[in-house]
């Protein structure tokens, strides 16, 4: 293989800080990260579905969003890529000091049975606005739009485990969608489902959140030979993309095996993104060590061998390029990850 590419959201820990001790022995981890070429924030968005469009050679407009809710519904309704549509997602927000704090359906266990009453109740609400919630899987709900809102929202994943103040809808209309929201989190308050919920020990669905709001455009080639990702936005544009898309194995060698000769290949990994999100040092720690044996040490060996030529690793704004000639510079002391948490923005590591 010529070239591989791995994102890795949350690879470099929770924005809590804790000490070099609680990170496990990553020995491969850290020589690639150290023989690397490292930028923070340079032509790398932080945002995951959007760095993920720049990388896949889909240039959306900066001012507006990328439009998930369209793209996801392209695999979630049977191929249908008509119409503008916005991710209506079921959180739960929970009171803190600080305001409101998101939960995701990571931790919802959230029933499709449950999903479907919870959304009958939204809808009592959002049907006096003209909208309808769609739900096609339990954790991505979906709202049709007559014309596009004059808005930008913030991706779900860079909401999830902070307060939401300061990433609700922003613009023109952004005032009716927050009248919105506070009517559907008064009337799930009180809705039944969500009290059985809590009986059961179960957090209520307590409200939804707005992003991703768009209609497909031109969808260009990828350039890339191999996407492998169990996440359905990254399926779901790549398939647009006529990109070949699989899961993903649970081995490096499993995906080499399957790509063959392939070019250039990209792997998405979530090990490390929602324990990055929940601040759960312990489940990073099992992510780490599991990547670590699992993909790190395999691909270090390949690429020592010339098996593999340049591999990339891109997580949370932070881009990593290795090849063989990196690994060669025996000077460059190798640093716990840390070390790059602890970097200014827009930062230069070579």
């Amino acid at each position: 293989m010529q070239n591989l590419t791995l994102i890795i959201p949350g690879l470099l820990g929770p924005d809590a800080r804790f000490h070099e001790d609680y990170v496990p022995s990553l020995a491969s981890l850290e020589l690639l990260l150290s023989r690397s070429r490292h930028t923070v924030n340079v032509n790398t968005s932080p945002e995951y579905h959007r760095s993920l469009a720049n990388i896949l050679k889909q240039n959306f407009s900066v001012d507006n969003d990328v439009p998930v809710g369209a793209i996801t519904r392209h695999v979630d309704n049977d191929g249908d890529t008509s119409g503008i549509w916005m991710r209506a997602d079921p959180v739960h927000l929970s009171p803190d000091r600080d305001g409101l704090v998101m939960m995701d359906s990571f931790i919802l266990n959230l029933s499709q049975h449950d999903a479907l009453a919870i959304a009958a109740e939204a809808n009592k609400v959002l049907q006096d606005y003209g909208y309808m919630i769609e739900v096609p899987f339990e954790d991505r709900w979906y709202i049709q739009l007559e014309n596009e809102l004059s808005i930008t929202t913030t991706e779900i994943s860079s909401v999830v485990g902070s307060d939401i103040t300061a990433y609700l809808p922003r613009g023109e209309d952004s005032g009716k969608l927050h009248s919105v929201l506070n009517e559907v989190q008064m009337h799930l308050f009180n809705a039944d489902i969500n009290q059985q919920r809590e009986e059961r020990g179960e957090l209520p669905v307590n409200s939804i959140w707005f992003w991703g709001m768009g209609q497909l455009g031109e969808i260009t080639e990828t350039g890339l030979s191999a996407v492998f990702s169990n996440d359905i936005y990254a399926s779901s544009l790549a398939s647009l993309a006529s990109t070949s898309c699989y899961p993903v194995p649970s081995h490096f060698l499993g995906m080499m095996g399957h790509c063959g000769d392939a070019s250039d290949v990209l792997s998405i990994l979530m090990h490390c993104q929602a324990p990055r999100q929940y601040q759960n040092l312990d489940l990073w720690q099992k992510g780490l060590m599991l990547l670590e044996g699992s993909w790190f040490s395999p691909a270090l060996d390949w690429l020592n061998q010339g098996k593999l030529k340049n591999l990339r690793i891109i997580s949370d704004g932070h881009d990593f390029k290795i090849n063989r000639f990196n690994l060669k510079k025996f000077w460059k002391k190798s640093h716990s990850i840390i070390h790059y948490k602890r970097l200014p923005l827009y930062a230069k590591d070579n």
